[in-house]
């Protein structure tokens, strides 16, 4: 049996009853999840840095790469996305007052629930607050469709005092999302039987080699495997890891190449660039 990707009052009902859209941090579930709709894009699950491994769901490479922008920004403490604009008969109302056609079931007339792409929470000058963030390809602005459920969307945030903004790939820095993609997995890192204070021993003995030479890190890791008698790639993974939980500074707009000396990424005794996404005004 295929899935059943219809929307009606039932699975509305369904999805309240999931508390799906409520929470924060790792108790979020996302309104939309990757086997809720059907594919129009690549669709990526990862576990998050930021919200205590929670498996966070996303719809397109875009979605995905912003993401990846904000796991690494420092000023970003909470990430949920496909976040429901649940107070349809708010949005209903929106929508007929900038005289726009809201989007219902054809199945049995009930209202689709919205969804922004991203609600974020960010501390910035030392105030913690939530931005809104939609994601679009560039050339989806110009359809009309699109544009009508951005205005309820824009009014729908202003109404609540909230910062809302599109972003396409034209905002992506492609490098910065590249490396996160890189060491992404790692950050949650787990190596065979090691334990905890194992890892602890390793990272602090790897740290220091590849800050006091300019070989490869590939070469390093490979000596580093040999000489601990570890599984074949652990060094490399280790290496990931420290970059991920920023132990080791890199210079984030230069791809991470694990073949290049390490002065070409390596920041010694400094700090890892950081992602900027949002501006403090």
């Amino acid at each position: 049996m295929g899935r059943d990707y219809s929307w009606n009052e039932k699975k509305y009902n369904k999805f309240i009853k999931e508390k799906r859209g409520l929470g924060e941090g790792v108790s979020y579930r996302p309104w939309i999840e990757v086997t809720d709709v059907p594919s129009i894009g690549r669709e990526t699950r990862c576990i998050g840095w930021k919200t205590g491994g929670r498996l966070h769901h996303f719809m397109s490479d875009i979605e995905t790469n912003f993401f990846y922008l904000l796991e690494w920004s420092k000023n970003v403490v909470d990430i949920r996305e496909q976040f429901p604009l649940l107070e349809y008969k708010e949005t209903m109302e929106i929508a007929q007052e900038a005289g726009i056609k809201h989007p219902v079931s054809k199945e049995d007339g009930f209202p689709y629930i919205l969804t922004t792409d991203f609600l974020i929470t960010v501390v910035l000058d030392g105030k913690k607050r939530n931005i809104a963030r939609t994601i679009k390809k560039t050339l989806d602005l110009e359809k009309s469709n699109v544009i009508e459920k951005f205005e309820i969307e824009r009014r729908y945030w202003l109404a609540r005092g909230v910062d809302w903004g599109i972003v396409t790939e034209k905002d992506i820095p492609w490098n910065i999302t590249s490396n996160v993609d890189l060491i992404h997995d790692n950050y949650h890192l787990k190596i065979g039987d090691l334990t905890h204070d194992d890892l602890s021993y390793y990272c602090n003995m790897i740290k220091h080699q590849i800050q006091a030479s300019n070989t490869q890190i590939r070469y390093i890791c490979q000596s580093f495997d040999k000489e601990n008698n570890l599984i074949s790639g652990s060094g490399i993974n280790i290496v990931k890891y420290l970059i991920a939980r920023k132990e080791v500074a890199v210079n984030m707009e230069m791809k991470i190449r694990f073949n290049a000396p390490t002065s070409d990424f390596i920041v010694i005794n400094g700090v890892s660039n950081d992602a900027k996404c949002f501006s403090s005004k």
